[in-house]
């Protein structure tokens, strides 16, 4: 019932109540439900963040549904994501490469992005490399 409620605030636009709603939900969770619920709980609200502009918040979330659930499609995806707009590309890439190595129809965009990540890590590590060196 709280899961519905919560699809239903975030699609709607009242995104902070959903996150709510899925917060009441995860206290709630009884531990019979087993871990594959919490998990969508966790990813759930990791979208609630993601539309709310707080990649922070859905690194976290997603992180606690991946200990739960470690092949958690969605929860991958969103913490990639979310990584990748913290720039931390690394993380990122290693995200996408197991969302990746899950198949479905999302591989090829999860290929894309890890490759797109490792890149821009690369890039990164170039231009910290060229602000350290002394300059002549």
């Amino acid at each position: 019932m709280a899961v519905r409620r919560g699809c239903v605030l975030c699609t709607d636009g009242t995104r902070g109540r959903a996150a709510a709603g899925y917060t009441k939900a995860l206290v709630l969770c009884s531990p019979g439900e087993g871990n594959a619920q919490a998990a969508a709980l966790y990813a759930n609200r990791a979208e609630c963040h993601r539309q709310l502009g707080s990649p922070c918040e859905v690194v976290r979330d997603c992180s606690a549904a991946l200990l739960l659930h470690p092949g958690h499609a969605k929860a991958l995806r969103r913490r990639a994501l979310a990584l990748e707009a913290l720039e931390r590309f690394s993380g990122a890439a290693e995200d996408y490469e197991a969302l990746e190595a899950l198949g479905g129809e999302g591989a090829p965009a999860a290929r894309l992005g890890a490759r797109r990540c490792r890149t821009s890590a690369k890039d990164a590590a170039t231009c910290a490399a060229a602000r350290a060196a002394p300059h002549a």
